[in-house]
């Protein structure tokens, strides 16, 4: 067998790993991510979302997909 064996390291390589944002420019204040998702999101001092946690989890993906806007963003990084 000539297949190269495979480290810990490729497999670390080989994950995507997420964070979550928002475009303050698209938020309305309309709250429904920190009601929904509050161990994500607070609001700033303008009454927008604001991200103050930025680990990725089904909830956070659920959320970003009810912002009635889209302001809520999953990127890879």
């Amino acid at each position: 067998d000539r297949s190269p064996s495979r480290g810990l390291g490729d497999v670390y390589k080989r994950q995507t790993m997420e964070k979550v944002t928002v475009n303050k420019d698209l938020c309305i204040k309309c709250g429904m991510c920190v009601s929904m998702c509050s161990e994500n999101f607070s609001f700033d001092k303008d009454g927008k979302s604001d991200v103050i946690n930025e680990t990725v989890t089904e909830n956070t993906k659920n959320t970003a997909e009810c912002c009635p806007t889209g302001a809520i963003e999953i990127k890879e990084v």
